[in-house]
C-alpha cells in the first residue's frame, strides 16, 4: 500500500517515530497524522507513526481501513505506508526492541515510549532525540516553557519540550506548505459545488452552508431552534458524534447519513465520515464552522472564514482559560473598540459555557453581522492572515531537531 506524496525534500532523511495515544475522540490521531505526512512530505525525515488505535485513524485514512482489520496480527515488516509514512501498531513495538533506532522520537501529548525505548534514553543519549510535543494553547505560559530540557530525575533522560501556539515565540500552528494554494484552487475551480453535490448537500438557491462538528457539551437545542426560527435560509452539515442526536431529538426522527430534513428555515443533510483532505475541503466549502478540540480548530482557522470553537471540556474549567486566552489573542489583531471581537467573544463563551439560555442572544447578534457588515468575517481573515506570517510547526520542529543532530 503505497500512496504517492506531494513533494519530498531531496537531501539526506531521518528515521523518526511519532509515538500516539488516543486519549478520546479523533484528535490525537488526527494531530499526529497530519502532521507525520507534513515531515514525510517536505522535511529530511523518515516519519514512523507508532498508534495504539489504528482502527481510530483508519476511520479518517480510508486508505488504511484495508489493512486494519488485520493489524494486530499483521508482521511489522508489512505495515502500510501512505504519502510516506509508515504506520505501525503500538503492540509491534511494545515488548521487542527494534534496531536501528531512530534519530528523533516524538511523544505526542505525553505519550510514553515503551518500558526498552524507555531504558534506552536514559541519561540522555544525543540520539535518539526524545522531543515531547505538548497540546495547542493560547495561554502565555506557553512561550515560557516552549524550548526546554527536563532531566528525569529517575535516570537522566532528557526530554525537549516544544509547545505548539499563536505566537512567534511558540512552536507554531500546523500548516503544509502549500495549503493555501489548493485551498484557492479548490474554490476558484467550483471545488465546493462538487463536494456538496457528492455528500448530497447542494444548496437551494440562496441557501449558506455550515458545517456542525462538536463534543455533547454543545448548546445545540437552542441553536438549532434559533436557525429554524432566523431570517436567513441554512443548509448544516452535521458530521458524526452528538450533533446527530440533537439533531433527532428536534426533528422527532432519526435522520440516516446522506438523508436531509428541514426544520423552519434551517435545512440539516448528515454527512458521512470523511478523510482529512475531504474534511478540509468542507470547511472551504462553507460560510461558518462550528468545530471543536484541537485539528478541525486550526483547520477551521485555515478556510478564513467565520466559525465558533469549542473547547475540549475539562471538569476543573482549564478548558475555559484556555478559551478566554484565545479570544483575547485573536482579538488583538482588530483596533480597540471593534465590534467583531465583542460578537465573537459573545457566541464562543457561550457555545462553550453550561447556561444553554446564552446562545440564543448570542447567536442573533452574530448572526446579524454575518448576514450585513460581516465584520466577523473580515476579523477572522485578519486574524488568519496573522497567523501565516508564521513560522509553521513541522517547519520549526526539523529546524529544532536538526540543530542537535548535525
Amino acid at each position: 500500500m503505497q500512496a504517492t506524496p506531494r513533494a519530498r525534500a531531496s537531501h539526506a532523511r531521518h528515521p523518526l517515530w511519532i509515538l500516539c495515544q488516543v486519549v478520546d475522540n479523533l484528535g490525537d490521531a488526527g494531530v499526529c497524522w497530519r502532521l507525520a505526512r507534513q515531515l514525510a512530505n517536505w522535511h529530511p525525515f523518515e516519519p514512523t507513526l507508532i498508534i495504539d488505535q489504528p482502527e481510530t485513524l483508519a476511520a479518517i485514512e480510508p486508505r488504511l481501513r484495508q489493512w486494519v482489520p488485520s493489524g494486530s496480527q499483521a508482521d511489522p515488516g508489512s505495515t502500510p505506508r501512505i504519502d510516506g509514512v509508515r504506520i505501525v501498531p503500538r503492540t509491534h513495538i511494545e515488548r521487542v526492541p527494534h534496531s536501528p533506532l531512530p534519530s528523533v522520537i516524538v511523544s505526542a501529548f505525553g505519550c510514553e515510549p515503551p518500558a526498552w525505548l524507555r531504558a534506552h534514553l536514559a541519561g540522555g543519549p544525543r540520539i535518539p532525540l526524545w522531543i515531547q510535543l505538548e497540546y495547542l494553547s493560547a495561554e502565555n505560559w506557553v512561550e515560557d516553557c516552549h524550548r526546554l530540557i527536563s532531566v528525569k530525575p529517575v535516570d537522566a533522560a532528557r526530554e525537549h519540550f516544544l509547545y505548539p501556539g499563536f505566537t512567534e515565540r511558540t512552536a507554531g500552528l500546523s500548516r503544509e506548505p502549500d495549503l493555501f494554494e489548493r485551498r484557492d484552487a479548490f474554490r476558484a475551480t467550483g471545488g465546493p459545488a462538487a463536494l456538496l453535490d457528492e455528500l448530497g448537500a447542494t444548496p437551494k438557491p440562496g441557501q449558506r452552508v455550515f458545517s456542525l462538528f462538536c463534543y455533547p457539551d454543545a448548546p445545540l437545542d437552542a441553536w438549532l431552534r434559533s436557525l429554524a426560527t432566523g431570517a436567513a435560509s441554512t443548509l448544516v452539515c452535521v458530521a458524526s458524534g452528538r450533533a446527530p442526536r440533537a439533531l433527532n431529538t428536534a426533528l422527532g426522527y432519526p435522520l440516516g447519513v446522506g438523508e436531509r430534513a428541514r426544520l423552519g428555515q434551517a435545512e440539516f443533510v448528515r454527512i458521512p465520515m470523511l478523510s482529512q483532505d475531504r474534511y478540509d475541503q468542507l470547511l472551504w466549502s462553507c460560510a461558518f464552522n462550528a468545530v471543536r478540540g484541537e485539528d478541525s480548530w486550526l483547520r477551521a482557522h485555515w478556510a478564513a472564514v467565520p466559525f465558533v470553537w469549542q473547547a475540549y471540556p475539562q471538569p476543573d474549567g482549564a478548558h475555559l482559560r484556555k478559551l478566554d486566552a484565545f479570544l483575547a489573542k485573536m482579538a488583538a489583531v482588530s483596533p480597540p473598540g471593534a465590534a467583531a471581537p465583542a460578537l465573537i467573544e459573545g457566541l464562543m463563551q457561550a457555545w462553550n459555557g453550561s447556561e444553554s439560555d446564552a446562545i440564543g442572544a448570542a447567536w442573533r447578534d452574530f448572526d446579524a453581522d454575518l448576514a450585513s457588515q460581516n465584520r466577523v468575517g473580515q476579523h477572522t481573515r485578519a486574524w488568519v492572515d496573522h497567523l501565516s506570517r508564521h513560522t509553521p510547526l513541522a517547519e520549526q520542529l526539523t529546524r529544532y531537531c536538526l540543530d542537535r543532530l548535525e
